[in-house]
């Protein structure tokens, strides 16, 4: 439920039902309110529920209308107000709340100035909240709240440091723990740390034992790419195409190595193979020599070479080697990673051994190749893209590796040195340091540092706005305290009381703020008092009149709201504010109340007094601002808010028909013939006032009986058909007794017993009080 932010005035009541005398009150005719409305009902009619309505509106305390619900109705009260919106009271609650009213009644007089005859602790407190207006208590509350909200911040704060308590590592203060700061390399570096204190344990060890090797790259031969593009460039192209054609023609795959060694076997010129002369074939044989001689060996050679090296790389001796370093290594870190904390090197050691195979037999193959025909070149280009990845791949695996083992030894260096001149208490008190910085960061102990931390802060921050507040409330309470008794004693003058009142001052006794005042009285201080002052002695209960306490109370509320700068946004609301006071004081109150209006956004005014209400409607210079209403009784015992016209000089002639049927009923006095009669003209007059211009001067009351008959909801003539048969029988019995309905009404006979009883009927229905 959230307070209306703009300002309103109550339009009009559209519905009050099963609340008190409101059994079902509708908006019916002209009854909207204006700026200043002047409300008309007896005692007993509903002005002290309306009040409280209008009270339960401005709070949103629900129980102000709940206790009031009408007796012997089930259901649940239910109320509905145009104030610029539709606003509903339903289920207990309403649907939003106008905080910008302020209602003067006889709960204001108990909350704020007096209980009877003593004003007691909680009258104090609520009237400091008057003197101090809506600002000083937005501040007070807010004091107040702010003073409860400390209290349970300091207990949170409390729990919040015994919670933390058994997480503290030994020999470091909250303070110290909670600012530590986290650190993304607390993990290493509390390994690192670790191992210096157990580094230095094994200080002699470490001081003698080996770091660890790097492994030999395999001497991978450069020249094999080059070597299998080698050609013979010095030879004659068909020489070369000559000796390839005759392999091709005459051998079944034979190379050229081939015919290099047979050419080495030929003594003279016959073939070693038929016996034939050779000399008619010079050209073919001197192609023979030319391809085969010496540049030819050197080449043969080469690849020879380069075969063996390239054998050697790949070795199994070389894996071997790289295996051994790898072992020994392995066992070397497993020593110094008790006291480092370092990342071991790896190696694919069995993608190193396939690569080198692999590249053994890539190379060799190809190698092989080029031997049987060396002057052409070897292009198979995807082996040679395997032999070179191969290499690749070994390359940069050992040197990665080597470069990690680098690292390793630089921190085994450290070690080594740190060793020799550590000092073994500054060291474990560094590791004591790390370990906490690593626990403040533990999801249940940061949990539990930042309970305390967020607990302190709330405490620091509730603890601030409580020192600027009260500051702030101190501020305005020197200011407004001392005005307030100055306004206080001019209304007091103006309302020719003969008392004052003198030391308006602010108490905090029972630890809640109140104010505290003395009335003087010809000029002698006289204390408030309480129930346990004597009786003999002066106080508020003796020295004041009820009228004398009623007055005080108005001009205690008249003054809060002169002092309220947001007067202008209020709604005013006054109940019987005569009541109880001196005819004397009647002129001032009334002169009050008009300027009220002047200012407030609206003024409400209910009494059972209609002369009062007419001087006020006299004295207010705006008649169009001006709404006449009456709380008007229906049937039995019901409430329905009516027009009411102040200026009805037909009033009087009713009230006497009223006295004129009380004292038959009551008294047996009065003529039978003239209590008949003016049993008609009062129930017209009644539904007349009652409704005002529902029913014109030419129309009679069977012209009334027949618009209520035919009357829609919205018409105000409706609100009478709960009593339609009761008017009904009334008019029915009276009718015969007037002339316009019965030219023999002079001689109609009347039984006093019947006359008796309708005429007690009338009255009930009339609502007319007892004559006492």
């Amino acid at each position: 439920m959230e307070a209306t932010k703009e300002c309103v005035v109550l339009e009009k009541i559209i519905r009050i039902k099963n609340v008190g005398k409101f059994k079902d009150c509708t908006a019916r005719g002209d009854v909207a309110f204006r700026k200043l409305n002047l409300v008309y009902a007896e005692n007993g009619r509903g002005k002290t529920t309306f009040c409280d309505i209008l009270r339960s509106l401005q709070s949103g305390i629900g129980e102000l209308i709940a206790g009031r619900g009408t007796l012997g109705i089930t259901d649940d009260p239910t109320v509905e107000l145009r104030c610029g919106q539709n606003i509903t009271f339903k289920n207990d609650a309403w649907n939003t709340v106008v905080p910008d009213i302020a209602v003067f009644d006889d709960s204001y007089v108990y909350e704020n100035v007096h209980a009877g005859e003593f004003v007691q602790h909680d009258q104090k407190r609520g009237l400091y909240g008057v003197i101090i207006g809506a600002t000083g208590v937005a501040l007070q509350r807010k004091v107040d709240a702010l003073d409860a909200q400390s209290r349970d911040a300091a207990k949170d704060l409390k729990n919040a440091q015994a919670a933390l308590k058994g997480h503290l590592p030994t020999g470091l203060v909250e303070a110290a723990f909670l600012a530590l700061e986290p650190d993304d390399e607390i993990d290493e570096k509390i390994t690192t740390q670790r191992g210096a204190v157990k580094a230095i344990e094994n200080a002699a060890a470490i001081k003698t034992r080996a770091a660890l090797l790097p492994i030999a790259l395999p001497e991978f031969p450069g020249e094999v790419l080059a070597i299998l593009s080698a050609t013979l460039e010095s030879l004659e192209a068909d020489t070369e195409e000559r000796v390839h054609k005759q392999l091709h023609d005459h051998t079944e795959g034979a190379t050229q190595a081939w015919i290099a060694d047979g050419l080495g076997f030929q003594k003279d010129d016959t073939c070693p193979f038929c016996g034939q002369d050779t000399s008619d074939v010079v050209d073919l044989l001197s192609a023979y020599q030319v391809c085969f001689g010496e540049f030819y060996e050197q080449l043969r050679a080469q690849v020879a070479t380069l075969r063996a090296e390239v054998e050697q790389a790949g070795s199994q001796a070389n894996t071997q080697a790289i295996q051994h370093h790898l072992v020994r290594n392995t066992h070397s870190l497993d020593f110094w990673q008790q006291f480092v904390d370092i990342t071991p090197p790896t190696l694919p050691f069995d993608d190193v051994s396939k690569a080198l195979t692999e590249y053994t037999a890539t190379a060799t193959t190809l190698l092989d190749k080029k031997a049987a025909a060396l002057f052409h070149q070897v292009e198979e280009h995807a082996k040679r893209t395997t032999m070179q990845r191969c290499v690749t791949e070994v390359t940069a695996a050992i040197t990665a590796y080597n470069a990690a083992v680098k690292d390793v030894n630089r921190e085994i260096e450290r070690v080594k040195a740190a060793t020799q001149a550590a000092d073994a208490t500054k060291v474990e008190k560094e590791l004591a340091h790390l370990e906490a910085v690593k626990l403040r960061v533990d999801p249940t102990v940061a949990a539990a540092c930042q309970t305390v931390l967020d607990a302190k802060t709330e405490k620091a921050r509730i603890d601030t706005a409580k020192k600027m507040s009260k500051t702030a409330l101190d501020q305005h309470g020197n200011t407004v305290l001392p005005q307030f008794q100055g306004l206080i004693n001019t209304l007091l003058n103006n309302f020719g009381v003969g008392f004052r009142i003198q030391n308006v001052e602010r108490s905090f006794a029972g630890g809640k703020a109140s104010t505290s005042y003395q009335l003087l009285i010809n000029h002698v201080p006289v204390e408030l008092g309480d129930p346990t002052t004597s009786k003999g002695e002066p106080s508020f209960r003796n020295t004041l009149s009820a009228g004398d306490r009623r007055t005080l109370a108005l001009a205690f509320f008249i003054a809060q709201l002169k002092l309220d700068p947001a007067l202008k946004e209020k709604l005013v609301v006054f109940d019987d504010p005569f009541t109880s006071q001196d005819s004397s004081r009647r002129r001032c109150t009334q002169q009050q109340i008009c300027r009220l209006a002047n200012t407030a956004k609206q003024v409400i005014v209910l009494s059972h007094e209609a002369s009062f209400l007419k001087i006020v409607h006299e004295a207010y210079p705006n008649s169009g601002d001006i709404k006449t209403l009456q709380l008007a009784r229906v049937g039995s015992d019901e409430t329905v808010v009516a027009k009411w016209d102040i200026e009805d000089t037909a009033l009087s002639s009713w009230d006497q028909d009223v006295r004129t049927l009380q004292e038959f009923v009551n008294e047996s006095q009065g003529n039978p013939r003239d209590v008949v009669r003016a049993i008609r003209p009062m129930l017209e007059g009644y539904l007349r006032s009652t409704c005002i211009g529902s029913f014109s001067d030419g129309e009679w009351l069977g012209d009334f009986i027949c618009k209520i008959r035919n009357a829609d909801e919205d018409d105000p003539a409706s609100n009478f058909q709960p009593i339609l048969n009761e008017i009904e029988d009334i008019n029915d019995y009276s009718k015969r007794f007037h002339h316009n309905n019965n030219s023999a009404a002079d001689n109609e006979p009347l039984d006093d017993n019947e006359l008796r009883a309708y005429a007690q009927r009338t009255l009930n229905l009339v609502g007319a009080p007892p004559r006492t």
